[in-house]
């Protein structure tokens, strides 16, 4: 096999499993607890961020996996199953919207997304625990948590989105 192919390969894979990395730990470092609920945290503003950053298997893994092992470190093993499947839709409502990436409406991708993280998290409570009110309750919680994340990758996308182009450059 071609060297160049598995250097960039090589660092492909190691760019995937530093975003995870990030993912996992902003994830569960920036938590703020939530009596009665659990936590809120930051992990879906990098979540959000790694779509620019990553090809999408590599978003898509980073971003289910990551969820996924930070829920099982803090203690809500029975939702990484779910985390898992609803970060990684929340990459794929990225990408869905990623035409307005390149306007002046760069955030809708990442509002849309976070408004759907948080109503996947609602469907789930309420099934979990057979009550509607706990997934309104659920809903009420992730609402501010994706647009709190949202907000933070709307800031940060238009100096990320550059650092990338800048780096991706100096690749060429």
């Amino acid at each position: 096999m071609n060297e160049k192919y598995e250097i960039k390969r090589t660092q492909l894979l190691t760019l995937i499993a530093l975003t995870t990395a990030v993912i996992t730990t902003t994830t569960m470092i920036v938590k703020i607890p939530v009596p009665l609920y659990g936590y809120m945290n930051l992990g879906d503003a990098m979540i959000m961020l790694s779509v620019i950053l990553l090809p999408v298997r590599g978003a898509l893994f980073a971003a289910g996996v990551g969820s996924a092992i930070a829920d099982i470190f803090l203690g809500y093993p029975q939702y990484a199953l779910f985390t898992l499947f609803i970060k990684a839709f929340e990459v794929v409502i990225i990408l869905l919207l990623k035409r307005f990436l390149t306007t002046k409406k760069y955030a809708v991708p990442f509002f849309a997304a976070g408004l759907v993280m948080a109503l996947s998290y609602g469907i789930v409570d309420a099934v979990i625990y057979q009550s509607l009110e706990a997934g309104i309750a659920s809903l009420t919680m992730n609402i501010p948590q994706g647009l709190i994340s949202a907000g933070l990758a709307t800031v940060l996308y238009p100096k990320f989105s550059k650092l990338i182009g800048h780096i991706r450059s100096l690749d060429s």
